[in-house]
Parts: C-alpha cells; sequence; structure tokens
C-alpha cells in the first residue's frame, strides 16, 4: 500500500452528509471505562490470536466478542466474575454500572450516524426445560436486548435454528456460527453484529488499476489498487504511519497502518498496546491533514477460530474449568465449553461491509450421564418396593434390524 491520502467525489450526486465534530451528549464516566476498557481488551485479543496466525490474514471483531462475553458475565459470581470482569477491561466495577454502559454504548453505536448501517442483535439458546434463572434473562434483555429462546437441543435441526438467525443477524455475510450441538451444550450466547458504510470520499471505480502487492511471506502478488486524490487525515507514530478514511457524516472511520520501512506488520501488531493506539488512533482529531493520495487494495477477508486459548490467556481460564461458577446463571454447575467468533469484510470503492458473530457455548461442568446400549448386557423386571424379581435376562446377540 502506498498511502498519503485524499478524497474523491462524494456519494449520490455529490452530496455529502454533514460531517459529526462531537458526539450527541457526553460519555458518562462508565462508558469512558468501558470505551477504554474495551479498546484494551480487543488490542489484547487481537495481538494474543495474531501470535498464532504469523504471516496470515486475521480480522476479528473485539466488539463483538465483548458483547457476547457480556451477557456470560451477567451470570457469572466469585473468582469466575472477578476474572471475566478484569479480561473485559471492567476492573472491579459493580454489574448495575457495567450494565448501563453497556447499553449506553449499544444506543449510540446503532443511532449516532444515520449515513451508516450499523445493526448489533444479541440472542440466547436454552435447552429445552434446563433452568435458567429468570434474573439473568431479563438483566440481558435489559442491557443488551436479547432474547432468550427455549430450543429442543436433541434435535438435528437445532444448530441450523441458531445459524439461521446468526445468518439473518448479519445480512448473511456470517451463514454459520454453531457447528453442531453437542450432548453437554446447555446455552447458546450469541452476539452478531453488521456494519456497511460508503466512504465519505469514495475511490472512483474508473481508477482502480492492477498493482503489485508485496506479500509477507516474500512473493509479490498482483491485486486490485484503489486510488484516490484530495484531503486526508494523517495518523502516525514512530513504528508506523497511515490514513483515517471516515465513513458517512464521520462518525465511523478506517484507520490503515503501514509499518515504516526496516518494520514487518507483526511487529506493528505486537506493538499495539493502550498507549500506542492512543497515539496513532487520533482519527483526524489531533492528527494532521493535507493533500495527498491514497491507494489502497479492494479486499475480502474472512476469519474464524475459537477464542477460548486466547481468552484463557488473558486471564478468564476459571470459566472454562470446572470451577467455573455462573451460580446467578442457572442452579446447575456450568463452564463456558467454547466462545468462537467469525469475521467478514469487504472493502471497495464505495465502502465498507462487515460482519462478525460471536458464540459462547455454555455446558454442564461434567457431561450428563448416558447410557449408550450397544454391547451385550443383562436386564431385569422387578417391583421396585419389594424387591421382587420378575424377570431377568442377557442379550448376547441381536437380529438385525
Amino acid at each position: 500500500m502506498a498511502l498519503a491520502a485524499g478524497c474523491q467525489s462524494p456519494t449520490d450526486g455529490g452530496h455529502q452528509p454533514q460531517e459529526l465534530r462531537a458526539l450527541p451528549r457526553p460519555l458518562t464516566v462508565a462508558e469512558q471505562e468501558a470505551l477504554a476498557g474495551s479498546t484494551e481488551f480487543g488490542l489484547a485479543l487481537f495481538r494474543t490470536v495474531n501470535a498464532s496466525h504469523r504471516g496470515e490474514n486475521v480480522v476479528l471483531s473485539p466488539l463483538s466478542a465483548t458483547l457476547a462475553l457480556g451477557m456470560a458475565l451477567n451470570g457469572a459470581s466469585g473468582a469466575t466474575l472477578d476474572s471475566m470482569r478484569r479480561t473485559l477491561g471492567w476492573g472491579t466495577r459493580p454489574m448495575p454500572e457495567v450494565n448501563d454502559a453497556y447499553r449506553g454504548l449499544l444506543d449510540l453505536l446503532t443511532t449516532l450516524d444515520p449515513a451508516v448501517q450499523f445493526v448489533g442483535s444479541n440472542s440466547i439458546w436454552v435447552r429445552q426445560e434446563f433452568p435458567v434463572l429468570s434474573a439473568f434473562s431479563s438483566v440481558n434483555q435489559q442491557t443488551f436486548a436479547a432474547t432468550t429462546r427455549m430450543l429442543d437441543f436433541d434435535s438435528p435441526s437445532a444448530a441450523s435454528t441458531i445459524n439461521a438467525w446468526v445468518s439473518q443477524s448479519t445480512n448473511g455475510r456470517i451463514p454459520t456460527i454453531v457447528d453442531s450441538v453437542e450432548g453437554s451444550d446447555v446455552l447458546f450466547l450469541i452476539n452478531a453484529i453488521w456494519f456497511k458504510g460508503q466512504w465519505r470520499d469514495q475511490f472512483r471505480a474508473s481508477l482502480t488499476r492492477p498493482a503489485p502487492f508485496a506479500n509477507a511471506t516474500g512473493d509479490t502478488t498482483l491485486v486490485p489498487m484503489m486510488h484516490r486524490e484530495e484531503q486526508v487525515r494523517f495518523i502516525g507514530n514512530g513504528l508506523a504511519s497511515g490514513v483515517s478514511l471516515p465513513y458517512g457524516n464521520g462518525a465511523f472511520s478506517m484507520l490503515v497502518l503501514l509499518p515504516h520501512a526496516g518494520h514487518t506488520v507483526e511487529q506493528l501488531v505486537d506493538s499495539l498496546t493502550s498507549d500506542a493506539w492512543r497515539t496513532l488512533a487520533t482519527d483526524g482529531l489531533g492528527g494532521s491533514g493535507g493533500a495527498g493520495t491514497v491507494d489502497l487494495p479492494k479486499f475480502t477477508l474472512a476469519f474464524g477460530q475459537s477464542l477460548r486459548g486466547p481468552l484463557a490467556a488473558l486471564g478468564m481460564g476459571i470459566a472454562f474449568t470446572d470451577q467455573a461458577d455462573f451460580s446467578r446463571m442457572t442452579s446447575v454447575p456450568v463452564l463456558i465449553s467454547d466462545v468462537k467468533q467469525k469475521s467478514w469484510i469487504d472493502v471497495n470503492e464505495e465502502g465498507t461491509e462487515a460482519a462478525a458473530a460471536t458464540s459462547v457455548s455454555i455446558g454442564v461442568t461434567s457431561a450428563p450421564p448416558g447410557v449408550r446400549v450397544d454391547r451385550p448386557f443383562v436386564f431385569a423386571i422387578r417391583e421396585r418396593f419389594s424387591g421382587a424379581l420378575l424377570f431377568i435376562g442377557k442379550v448376547a446377540r441381536l437380529p438385525g434390524g
């Protein structure tokens, strides 16, 4: 990527929506802490996931992860609550304040920019007849507008029912998040987000040309390179520089960061601490602006993996063990069996479409007892109270069905 900046003719007949200069209301102290904490969590998650994907494409949604885990947080107690709350960046803030901040930020994100489409959806899927505390369902409905649905997890269509909701909630971009429903699964807490924004200053398709792109693997490929000229907002620090490309009326933007010569993109990712991010992500509020050009590849990426290992490494490992305490969720001992996320993004001349889904699967701490009678066995018929033995036998072989 060659970066320096610029704009191009705006959308639809040259009309640009009025640029936002500030939030419509001041953030509460809890919301400010939520943003700082979620950014720190998101960067740490990105660094941790990237460590096992050197030289590969990665795309995550920290927001989707924190919203899905936020629902689980409302069911946690004791050391489990403490570790999850710290990992998600909340410190020791009381849960009512945490939920108020979640709710306020969701309202803000979904209504902030009428020129950008942003949809967040949350749902809780419960195995039929599994006892979930009403207070747990209620607080997640109030905070995340999460619908709680009972579902026959033993039905062959259980996974497809959940996946249909995810697909609909992400405009078809994430068609599946649950591969299968296991016998130990009792709940799925799922967040889905969908974003679509047109560049405030679009690239002209007629200026897109094939151009070389030097891959991290050392080879070079030809890619469709977009191009535009005019004004731009520059960002950077000692390790990287780049641009902020706003969408719609400017509330949302894409930051594009290019490591300086002599540094690798892996070093750049490893350097992204909260302090470094604050320096980089001025997003035009403190960055410089000027004329220049932007050459940016068109690209589409899809990524997905379990986040269980990275989340455990970040400090919430107890939630995945038999020592987990989710007593504010259910009276049955349960744990988080997995956290899966799938993300998708498409960047083109008009703008960006992106989607993500995160599934937090809750399972019983020990698999429910079961018997599969698939070998020779003994049977008996008796009267339970007296102990009278009516019949007893052995089955050594059975005719084929």
